[in-house]
């Protein structure tokens, strides 16, 4: 886990210690990554979304030589309204 990250969230909570947020936000990202595997869309209101894109199967061809890629499931994540504002306002 990112340090800073830790650092912030511990500020932002007060009197928490370094080792009892890092299980906080550990716990908060394992929640995400169950739910995701179960197939579940996850929102976080003024963050965005995640959630699981299956890729088709198809063929790759690499120097005329065809290569089968399977079928696989990807993570994807929809930066929400705020994020993306807030990205604009920096640039």
């Amino acid at each position: 886990m990112n340090p800073e990250v830790i650092e912030r969230v511990k500020a932002k909570l007060g009197h928490q210690s370094t080792r009892r947020t890092e299980q906080l936000v550990e716990a908060i990202f394992d929640a995400i990554r169950k739910a995701l595997a179960r197939g579940e869309r996850v929102d976080i209101r003024g963050f965005g979304s995640f959630q699981i894109r299956t890729h088709k199967a198809h063929v790759a061809r690499l120097r005329g030589k065809e290569i089968p890629i399977p079928e696989r499931k990807m993570p994807f994540f929809r930066a929400g309204k705020d994020i993306l504002e807030r990205l604009q306002k920096r640039g």
